[in-house]
């Protein structure tokens, strides 16, 4: 069955179901929406995750195992590009000025699918005597960036987040979550942004277009 196919029959997800995950993952999603990466570190804002996707070298659907200082231990459970033979990775996020997402807004035992940056080089303050805990990171562990939708909250099978809405420096849009095999379909090339957006029909109801403006509006002031 094509994934259009597909979409027709699986947009009856009711709005309950949408809820309960939004519900789920509501801490993080507004504590994400009131980062300021742009002010921190100076960056533009890098698009969607279906953009992002063509410019990381890794993707992968992780639980969160544990936090220490500004990294993040992940249990690798799936892999959908890259390559890697460690089921624990280490993955490095803010110290306040870099333009990468504080970790503790990854809580532990939640899933995510994360759009990663090998750690190849290090540059001359990364690491901090008086800060021992907080570090730039390893060479060979991962960055996650905060100027992109580089990642999304994973439900069961399936993830939400910003996944092609445009809409600048909007980590959470509303719209319907999306079968993790359809994200890795589009990422291998064989699905298209019909098949995701034939699942993530984003919500038009009055409360999120208000909201969407509101955001329009500060992102034209800033």
């Amino acid at each position: 069955m094509s994934f259009s196919r597909l979409a027709t029959r699986h947009r009856a997800l009711t709005l309950g179901a949408l809820l309960t995950l939004l519900s789920a993952n509501a801490y993080t999603g507004e504590a994400f929406n009131d980062m300021d990466p742009r002010n921190n570190c100076g960056c533009s804002w890098q698009g969607p995750f279906s953009w992002i996707a063509d410019n990381v070298d890794t993707i992968a659907v992780v639980s969160i195992a544990s936090h220490s200082g500004n990294s993040m231990d992940v249990n690798v459970e799936q892999l959908l590009k890259g390559k890697t033979y460690d089921k624990v990775v280490r993955i490095w996020g803010d110290r306040g000025y870099e333009c990468r997402p504080p970790v503790e807004l990854f809580p532990r035992n939640s899933r995510w699918l994360l759009a990663l940056q090998t750690i190849d080089k290090l540059p001359a303050d990364s690491f901090d005597p008086f800060h021992p805990d907080r570090s730039f990171g390893r060479i060979g562990d991962y960055q996650l960036p905060a100027c992109g939708a580089y990642w999304l909250a994973v439900e069961g099978d399936r993830v939400s987040g910003n996944i092609t809405s445009i809409l600048d420096w909007d980590y959470t849009p509303e719209m319907d979550p999306v079968p993790i095999a359809v994200i890795k379909a589009f990422i291998e090339g064989k699905a298209g942004y019909a098949d995701i957006i034939g699942y993530s029909n984003e919500i038009t109801s009055p409360e999120a277009m208000m909201r969407k403006s509101k955001l329009w509006l500060k992102n034209q002031q800033d």
